[in-house]
């Protein structure tokens, strides 16, 4: 088992205060503000609760960064793709106009060659 801090429900089960006096038959509720705590009872509960605030720091730094990471992901995926699609010649339409204006001057330079001839 791990000594580090659980966070959350699971590590405030080891924190629950404990009846000494049984003048309150075992029932917590009936703690009232005059309640004392021993000092050695106060260090593991404040260290536990600075440990919780760091681990939760640094769920948020993680998360954030999680973010960037896809934000920057979604971005390269979109310029490769705009990549790929230039280095085949551009957009489908693209290259359809191109290959007919290519076709056409073809056509016109057979044609010329086609009446020069005798």
């Amino acid at each position: 088992m791990s000594k580090d801090p659980v966070c959350g429900p699971k590590g405030l089960e080891s924190a629950k205060p404990t009846a000494h006096s049984s003048s309150n038959n075992g029932d917590l509720s009936s703690f009232g503000p005059g309640v004392v705590l021993p000092a050695g009872d106060l260090k593991p509960l404040y260290d536990f609760a600075l440990d919780c605030r760091t681990c939760q720091a640094k769920l948020a730094a993680a998360q954030a960064d999680l973010a960037d990471e896809k934000t920057k992901t979604v971005l390269l995926t979109h310029e490769r793709d705009e990549a790929v699609r230039i280095a085949k010649g551009g957009s489908v339409l693209r290259r359809i106009t191109r290959a007919a204006k290519w076709f056409a001057i073809g056509a016109v330079a057979g044609a010329l060659a086609a009446k020069a001839r005798p």
